[in-house]
């Protein structure tokens, strides 16, 4: 069994070798809806095409991610899953996950958020890596 530590480094180093990559696109460029109500929810939907390989942000806060369509390959610190649609999940704060889509997959997460500017939503509920999870978490607990 791989450790959580294990996977996490390896996640990370998948992440690194992606982005040093120039001919991989990163998720900004599958299509995106987004979705907002009038009390401070907002649903992120992206459509993966079968085949997409994609290492996600890290979400400050646990929220809801639904699977509508598709199926998927998920790895994450807690092990590797595959799911198929439809999928209903309770997502931690902090984790990062790595998906392989193996069918066209439509995947929402869904957050609470009073910001209405994608690119400021996107810094409101997410951070890019663990360092800058971590300092969040430090910068919470103090005073």
């Amino acid at each position: 069994m791989t450790s959580a530590l294990a996977l996490r480094s390896k996640i990370d180093r998948l992440e690194d070798a992606m982005n040093s990559r120039e001919d991989v696109v990163g998720a900004e460029a599958f299509e995106l809806k987004h979705h907002f109500t009038d009390n401070g929810m907002y649903a992120r939907e992206i459509i993966l095409p079968a085949g997409s390989l994609v290492v996600g942000k890290i979400k400050k806060e646990e929220h809801i991610s639904v699977i509508s369509a598709g199926f998927v390959t998920e790895v994450t610190e807690e092990g590797t899953q595959h799911i198929k649609a439809p999928y209903t999940m309770v997502s931690r704060a902090g984790t990062k996950r790595v998906v392989l889509a193996h069918e066209t997959t439509v995947w929402t997460t869904i957050h609470f958020s009073k910001e209405t500017d994608i690119d400021k939503m996107v810094d409101d509920i997410a951070v890019d890596n663990r360092e800058q999870y971590e300092n969040l978490l430090e910068e919470l607990q103090c005073p």
